[in-house]
């Protein structure tokens, strides 16, 4: 009796499965579904996911891997040390193309080739990972995100093996270059993720890696071939644009970059620390500010690099400068500035980074150019407390 139990479950199942292959052959269509940057800062990388339609069942669903609760307890705590939860959701995808539409984002449609079982594996592969012991997961930016979802799963629904388009660039890049590529019109913003990113940003990206940003998913499928016991094959069809982008793009003023506001920051700081040469003067208000900030940025780049799972902002060369014992420099000088290990703090720190400076052109980690400006301001400070001796020797 028990046999024929088994039996027939595996009957249902092996009918069950033929009855969804049927269905999906005959009538359901997958998209990849790409939206071009847009103004506010997480949109500024685009955004990809899949659409599942299927006109005779009135079915047409947005499946989209980068759906985030901002109601999270503790969600900027979470999300900066990578242990913010995203998960899949499934929404109509007129209601999802039509938010695109009306914050100004270019939407491309762009259809998957896919043969009748590997239709069925992907819808199936899709069906599994929406149930909810299994749509959510913890984001990574460069290597598990809403467009590298996609890849994976897309790849793993093939019958034969994909092959992406080794010569899709020349020189393939650092990914600290590749998100840049993105940022050129916010540099505020580039300026302020290289200083948290470590060196590991600027690794090499396999052409696999280049996917983690939703333009270059959208062009290696274009350019993708699926290599199987029937030949060679397109992945997908060419993109559709179904509507344009309506942001304006403008560059910012020059004078505005991080690089000129740090040059002109470093010359008043030079000129500041001329002025008391000729005026016998110390203004110990500014190194306060400066030995004060320079550690709390370090601070918060420790505390990147002990607690966040995200490893890109781990091994980050810019907490030499950005010292978090410059905290405690800075309130000796509020308290007593007549500390005689206080000197020898800052003559060892302004060789430090005299040494950060000499060595950056050879080491893994790229420094980004105003960074530059800011260890010199740095220099010129701590160099004029070490040779105050009369301020900072008891």
């Amino acid at each position: 009796m028990r046999n024929v139990f088994l039996l027939l479950c595996l009957l249902f199942c092996s009918v069950s499965n033929l009855i969804f292959a049927q269905y999906s052959t005959d009538s359901a269509r997958i998209y990849l579904i790409t939206a071009s940057p847009g103004s506010e800062t997480y949109a500024a990388f685009g955004h990809s996911f899949l659409r599942v339609v299927d006109s005779s069942q009135g079915y047409d669903e947005a499946y989209n891997w980068g759906t985030f609760d901002f109601d999270t307890e503790n969600f900027y705590l979470k999300f900066a040390t990578g242990k913010l939860m995203y998960y899949l959701s499934i929404n109509d995808f007129f209601y999802s193309a039509e938010y695109y539409r009306r914050v100004g984002q270019a939407l491309y449609l762009q259809e998957i080739i896919l043969t009748n079982k590997e239709k069925y594996n992907l819808i199936n592969n899709i069906q599994i990972n929406s149930q909810e012991e299994n749509r959510s997961y913890r984001y990574d930016f460069f290597r598990d995100n809403c467009a590298t979802r996609i890849r994976d799963i897309v790849v793993k629904s093939m019958e034969g093996k994909v092959v992406f388009d080794s010569a899709y660039v020349d020189k393939r890049e650092s990914f600290r270059h590749l998100y840049g590529d993105y940022l050129k019109n916010v540099p505020r913003n580039y300026f302020g993720l290289n200083l948290i990113m470590g060196k590991s940003t600027d690794s090499i990206a396999s052409i696999s890696d280049y996917m983690y940003l939703p333009g270059h998913l959208q062009n290696l499928f274009a350019s993708a071939k699926v290599i199987d016991s029937t030949g060679v094959r397109n992945l997908t069809k060419k993109p559709v644009q179904l509507f344009p982008s309506t942001i304006e793009v403008s560059s910012p003023p020059k004078l505005l970059s991080p690089v000129a506001v740090c040059f002109m920051f470093f010359l008043i700081v030079l000129g500041l620390t001329f002025w008391e040469f000729r005026s016998k003067k110390y203004f110990k208000w500014l190194d306060i500010c400066l030995f004060l900030v320079t550690g709390l940025l370090g601070l918060l780049i420790t505390w990147l690099w002990g607690w966040s799972l995200h490893i890109y902002v781990h091994s980050n060369l810019h907490i030499i400068w950005a010292s978090p014992l410059n905290i405690v420099a800075a309130a000796c000088l509020i308290i007593c500035s007549k500390i005689k290990w206080l000197r020898f703090y800052f003559a060892a720190y302004a060789v430090s980074v005299i040494l950060l400076i000499m060595v950056s052109f050879f080491v893994v980690q790229e420094l980004p150019i105003g960074s530059y400006f800011l260890m010199a301001a740095m220099i010129v400070r701590a160099s004029r407390l070490f040779y105050r001796k009369n301020e900072i020797t008891r």
